[in-house]
């Protein structure tokens, strides 16, 4: 069971992140993002907001805080915050979401594997306004030739997970690199719309190691 809370949590804090990037991106005076890569995803957040205060209250109740320390934190009464959290912790926009379109996973692997070959035309291709105007004329060739010399060729990648947020969907896997693991996400529409391609530096376990 404790190992399933983990896990659900883990998935809400990349969900709040997800979300939050694109609210902000909503928000910043740079460039014109589409309704489909903010609106969604704000609404979202507010849901996603109540259901990490609910799982946070349900720690404090377990770690021993009474009603009326809860209330008070949150400027209501006890019996507020008593009626209002006492129950299941919402399942709203972290539930799973069987309705994933299969050919956008297929697209955005097939994007992080145009970008692991330095075949970044191809990312040029489906990119959205707001990172035209951010990677300029010259495309997003210069911008990614670092993540190449860094990590090396792709050796081999995990199975991808996926979190979809209103019509924004987050992939991210493991890769095997010749010269150092990384972590890619990358972010799409439904509609096959790039939103982002980013890659994180991965420790090799210890059983690679060994």
């Amino acid at each position: 069971m404790e190992g399933s809370d983990h896990e659900e949590r883990r998935r809400l804090r990349t969900e709040l992140a997800l979300a939050a990037a694109f609210t902000d991106h909503g928000l910043n005076d740079d460039g014109d993002p589409g309704l489909e890569e903010t609106l969604s995803p704000a609404a979202q957040l507010v849901d996603l907001a109540e259901r990490a205060l609910h799982m946070i209250v349900l720690r404090a109740r377990e770690q021993g805080a009474s009603w009326a320390e809860i209330g008070e934190n949150l400027g209501i009464t006890r019996q507020a915050a008593q009626k209002r959290f006492a129950g299941k912790v919402p399942q709203k926009v972290s539930a799973e979401r069987p309705q994933v379109p299969p050919q956008i996973i297929d697209e955005a692997t097939r994007l992080l594997d145009a970008a692991a070959a330095g075949h970044l035309d191809e990312l040029d291709k489906v990119a959205s306004e707001h990172i035209r105007k951010q990677i300029g004329p010259r495309g997003l060739a210069p911008h990614f030739q670092a993540a190449l010399d860094i990590y090396g060729p792709l050796l081999g990648r995990d199975h991808v997970e996926v979190t979809m947020l209103g019509r924004v969907v987050l992939l991210q896997a493991r890769e095997r690199r010749e010269k150092q693991d990384a972590r890619a996400e990358i972010s799409l529409t439904v509609d096959g719309l790039l939103l982002g391609l980013q890659y994180h530096p991965v420790k090799a376990s210890h059983s690679e190691e060994s």
